[in-house]
């Protein structure tokens, strides 16, 4: 939960290249921005309902240790030191502890179901991020063909923690190849460019042997240096393609 509360989403630099392009595409990243920060509120809101359960079972738990010796509240360490009180001891007792369980699992549960939901935005979000870097929504025709290429590239998609690059996996979990190399985000979607099942999604202009002539820009720096894909920050990209096009920076060496 720690690692998840500190990863930071951040895409107002996307959705400031992509505003004008196209509007729509902008306004839903900007919801899933919302969308995240409303689930951060609420999975807070959950930890304390949590933690407030689980103070209460200590409480109860250590006044049980008090009276009979427990260490540890079951229904199998009661049953002895219960056996020669009365009944209705030994019931408001268990409907005490079977009352905290619940409330404890019923919280466990739900953050697990929240948790489970700001994963997948998160990965939702970072495909997007990353699509737009590819220039998915400059090449399709509309909001709509955006959402089907997305919904196609997280296909078998997993995210790399370590590279932060998108992988793909066959559903037995075997890595999926292109060629003799490992699919990557940018193959799968040159492979969506050229299905014809796809075809009247993109412009004309960007559809695979479209014949557009590619963009040309710097590709060293300042210093000479060959500037590659790979190495560029987030933030080198979107202003290399903000200045030069996105044909020009994906003909950057990767």
């Amino acid at each position: 939960m720690d690692a998840l509360k500190r990863t930071v989403m951040d895409l107002t630099q996307a959705i400031a290249t992509i505003e004008k392009s196209n509007p729509e595409v902008a306004q839903a990243l900007t919801e899933h921005q919302t969308e995240f920060n409303n689930t951060m509120s609420r999975i807070s809101t959950l930890e304390l309902d949590a933690q407030t359960n689980q103070e209460k079972r200590d409480k109860l738990k250590n006044l049980i240790k008090q009276t009979t010796g427990l260490e540890e509240i079951n229904e199998e360490s009661l049953r002895s030191v219960l056996a020669g009180k009365g009944g209705e001891d030994v019931e408001v007792y268990k409907k005490d502890i079977k009352a905290l369980q619940d409330n404890l699992a019923a919280g466990a549960n739900a953050v697990d179901e929240v948790t489970d939901k700001y994963e997948k935005q998160i990965f939702g979000l970072r495909l997007d991020k990353a699509a737009s870097l590819l220039g998915v929504a400059e090449e399709v025709h509309n909001a709509h063909a955006h959402k089907i290429i997305l919904e196609e590239l997280a296909k078998g998609a997993v995210l790399d923690q370590e590279t932060g690059e998108f992988k793909y996996k066959n559903p037995d979990g075997t890595t999926q190849f292109n060629g003799a190399k490992e699919m990557t985000l940018n193959a799968k979607y040159e492979q969506l460019k050229a299905n014809e099942d796809f075809d009247y999604l993109f412009r004309p202009q960007f559809k695979a042997g479209g014949g557009k002539s590619p963009s040309k820009g710097p590709t060293t720096d300042a210093g000479g240096a060959t500037l590659r894909r790979s190495k560029m920050s987030d933030t080198d990209k979107v202003t290399y393609i903000s200045k030069n096009g996105m044909d020009a920076y994906k003909n950057l060496s990767f």
